[in-house]
């Protein structure tokens, strides 16, 4: 009777790029709110932009993404 090993591989769904075009889009209202002189969206175009960002740097620090079944 051979009992194969199967082994246990994680799969997950990569929403990272989505979330980073979200942000972008977001940011694109910083320019919006500065052509219509209002803070708040410039504001929070700014704080998306700075999530973006800081979110490309997380994704590039080698250990972030790791090969299927790893």
């Amino acid at each position: 009777m051979s009992h194969k090993a199967n082994p246990q591989h994680t799969q997950y769904v990569v929403i990272m790029p989505i979330l980073i075009a979200c942000l972008m889009a977001f940011g694109m209202v910083r320019f919006i709110g500065m052509g219509t002189r209002n803070k708040i969206l410039y504001i929070f175009g700014c704080v998306a932009l700075i999530a973006e960002m800081t979110l490309k740097q997380v994704g590039q620090v080698r250990g972030a993404r790791k090969r299927l079944g790893q």
